[in-house]
């Protein structure tokens, strides 16, 4: 959320994520939320907003769908919501994939609902409460709540929930009521970029497919497809491809989808650990600098007058990039959310002020 607001602590576990956190903003960013040390370094650190993308994988079609019953990950909502009720920022952003709002019969997700909203005491953009003879509840517009990256600007479909709150013990019911209702009106710059808009001019031949990978993954889609399954592998800037982006970058999936690249031809080249020759047809997988590109990292996050200064760290491998990326946000989204955020809390304190 950088240019709206400054960070002041961070939490990470993985060693390779803290290592390019670390390359990126000079400061090691290893904590785990979940430990008593933690929590009791956050209430003793002064902030305004906790901003935080709890795990996905016990929610997404592609993990194994546990949800809350994961007795690590599916947990780490409850922490998150520990802190936020112990230390009562002004506002919080948390976000998650929309499958969240399916899971064991949407209980999980009423569940986050409920926890913000009714246990502790925050208005969420998108969740109304409603109260009648015979009980009350809560009501959510999930498509309200829901953000794709391809409106943002890039050519990804990306689409994630965001659960965005402000606190009413501080603010009152009758301020927040002047909130907007949902995120819809947030978009990005309206642009018709495509898959190949972000492809680099040179590229290493070991990012291009072997042909014995190749009729592998028409073998596969061929048994998806029998199954009714849709998750296969893809050329996304081939011809009968209508959107010409990106699917959604997970932390593995950077061989589901593909490119034609044509720029070299390295057709029959036997190349590093691949066991046949390089294919004819200029197949290749995304880079991990592309990768960044479809994230906004690359081209956008870290531009300075002009020019990009984002890097990877040395020595780590492309399994960890593709991994880390493919893992987190894309910032455009996030800066635009960062914008609402920081326009909404200006006219909150402002009014506070006032009366």
């Amino acid at each position: 959320m950088t240019g709206f607001f400054t960070n002041v602590l961070s939490a990470e576990i993985d060693k390779y994520a803290c290592s390019t956190y670390e390359h990126l903003f000079g400061e090691n960013p290893y904590n785990d939320l979940t430990s008593p040390d933690f929590k009791k370094l956050v209430a003793d650190t002064p902030y305004d907003v906790l901003a935080a993308g709890f795990p996905c994988q016990p929610f997404s079609k592609a993990g194994q769908k546990a949800g809350f019953a994961d007795p690590t990950k599916g947990q780490i909502f409850f922490h998150l919501a520990e802190i936020i009720g112990g230390t009562r920022p002004k506002a919080f952003m948390l976000e998650n994939v929309p499958n969240l709002a399916s899971i064991n019969g949407g209980k999980d997700f009423r569940n986050i609902l409920e926890t913000l909203e009714i246990d502790l005491g925050y208005k969420v953009i998108g969740v109304e409460r409603w109260n009648r003879l015979w009980g009350h509840g809560l009501r959510c517009n999930l498509a309200g709540i829901k953000l794709c990256s391809v409106n943002f600007g890039v050519p990804q479909k990306r689409e994630r929930i965001f659960f965005v709150g402000f606190d009413r013990e501080r603010y009152g019911e009758e301020r927040l009521r002047k909130l907007p209702k949902d995120l819809t009106h947030l978009k990005g710059p309206v642009t018709k970029k495509t898959i190949n808009d972000v492809l680099d001019s040179e590229v290493s031949a070991k990012y291009f497919c072997s042909e014995g990978f190749l009729e592998y993954a028409a073998k596969y889609n061929a048994k998806v497809a029998a199954a009714g399954m849709s998750f296969s592998y893809r050329v996304i800037n081939a011809e009968n491809e209508r959107w010409q982006v990106a699917r959604t970058l997970t932390a593995n999936s950077y061989e589901k989808q593909m490119v034609i690249d044509r720029s070299r031809d390295y057709s029959g080249l036997m190349v590093g650990e691949k066991k046949t020759p390089i294919n004819g047809k200029g197949i290749r997988y995304l880079t991990p600098m592309e990768c960044g590109k479809l994230q906004g990292f690359v081209g956008f996050g870290f531009m300075e007058n002009g020019v990009d200064k984002f890097t990877f760290p040395e020595g780590v491998s492309d399994a960890q990039l593709y991994k880390q990326l493919g893992n987190s946000v894309t910032i455009q989204v996030i800066e635009e959310l960062a914008k609402f955020m920081a326009k909404c809390l200006k006219e909150l304190d402002n009014e506070q002020v006032l009366h």
